[in-house]
């Protein structure tokens, strides 16, 4: 199911927020139990043979699998999905392949030579747009392919293939996208997030896929059909170059279980509680990261509101903002004239000051970073706190007439 939302990327030195894009939206095909497409253009899809099966989530009927053998999806010739040289696109699926065969083919747009569009007949114009996967002397490899010109078997074969050489795990989902960014004549793959292959001074040519159709999981050629032995899921097109927060956001779309994405504050330092990951802190307020800030914990010297990106490897997401707002009270200011009794307690204790203040406020945070009780224009030397939580550390933050204080305080 697809759902939108915004995700903290790093562009260079700075925090962008990527959203999943929608604006160049050709097709989307979620698979949510049906073929179809959920953009505004209703490009459906025709099933042949595949079944329905489990998402990368183990959602059942949310993704299509194929056998390897005959299985395929018929998406037909619509002028929605006629790519030229005229403009960039991006191509966008997640796949899990089971088969180590040479060539298996994800998503194809061919040159249709009979009524149901499954055959190929030699030296007629042929545009081809490919993206496949591709067993080379042992190492799986990813092709995004692009024609130009005519094509003639065996004769005239003018196209530039991008192969990259990563290899990827077989029975596990990952997240491809190709991209043909006719602006900067150039064309990417990223696998997982991540870029992968980047090819740049690309002469496209001209080319359009005009009087094509559009199918997944097969090459149109009966002889050599290079089906698809896997899963497929979440297949997007779009007419224009996808930025890399925006195949960020995709990639990620839908993650919110795996990471503990919870922040623990003790005085001016906030930690993550999320062990044996990458980190980056960043400033919410500027929306930028702070250089240096790469460490599970960081120490606070102004306030703020705080996040932090974590990265343990198979996938990112970044905390809620965390404020703070008591940063730079003196923890001395009150000398040794301020005492807490009884710590421990059972949630009530007696607040002794060195005199009589007027306006003093209190607050109380968990280590979550919550305030759970705020006390305002008390007045006097001796008060009474109380805590009805659940039993914890808690932090009381006491400020009177430009004084501060952060006591640590156990519940039982």
């Amino acid at each position: 199911m697809r759902t939108l939302f915004l995700i903290a990327c790093l562009a260079g030195s700075n925090l962008v927020f990527a959203q999943i894009p929608t604006g160049n939206l050709e097709a989307y095909y979620p698979f949510n139990g049906i073929p179809n497409d959920e953009s505004t253009n209703v490009n459906d899809g025709i099933v042949n043979g595949a079944t329905l099966g489990e998402d990368r989530f183990g959602n059942l009927s949310s993704a299509y699998e194929f056998d390897g053998q005959n299985d395929w999806i018929n998406i037909g010739d619509n002028p929605t999905l006629h790519y030229s040289n005229t403009s960039s696109n991006s191509i966008s699926v997640r796949f899990k392949c089971n088969s180590t065969a040479a060539y298996q083919n994800l998503i194809r747009y061919d040159e249709k030579d009979n009524a149901d569009g499954t055959t190929l007949s030699p030296g007629i114009p042929r545009s081809l747009l490919v993206l496949r996967t591709r067993n080379a002397d042992g190492d799986m490899d990813l092709d995004f392919e692009y024609s130009f010109g005519n094509y003639v078997s065996g004769n005239d074969q003018r196209h530039v293939a991008i192969h990259n050489s990563d290899d990827y795990s077989i029975n596990e989902w990952h997240h491809l996208v190709a991209i043909k960014d006719q602006v900067n004549d150039s064309v990417f793959i990223y696998l997982n997030g991540q870029k992968v292959l980047s090819e740049e001074d690309q002469s496209f040519g001209t080319w359009e896929t005009t009087g094509q159709f559009m199918m997944f999981g097969r090459y149109a050629d009966n002889t050599t059909a290079e089906f698809f032995s896997g899963s497929l899921d979440d297949i997007r097109l779009d007419s224009d170059a996808l930025t890399p927060c925006e195949v960020w956001a995709l990639c990620t779309e839908g993650t919110t279980g795996g990471l503990d994405l919870t922040i623990s504050q003790s005085g001016n330092t906030l930690t993550s509680n999320q062990n044996n990951s990458a980190y980056q802190w960043i400033d919410c307020e500027t929306n930028a990261s702070i250089p240096g800030a790469t460490n599970q914990s960081l120490t606070v010297t102004s306030n703020g509101s705080y996040a932090v990106i974590l990265n343990p490897g198979a996938r990112a997401d970044t905390t809620a903002c965390f404020a703070m707002d008591h940063v730079g009270a003196d923890e001395n200011a009150f000398g040794n004239g301020i005492k807490i009794s009884p710590n421990p307690s059972n949630g009530k204790f007696v607040l002794e000051l060195d005199k009589h203040y007027s306006g003093i406020k209190l607050s109380i945070v968990d280590l979550k970073g919550r305030t759970v009780k705020f006390e305002e224009n008390t007045n006097g030397n001796v008060t009474t706190v109380e805590i009805n939580e659940s039993p914890g550390v808690y932090l009381l933050i006491v400020e009177a007439q430009n004084k501060g204080k952060v006591l640590r305080l156990m519940v039982e």
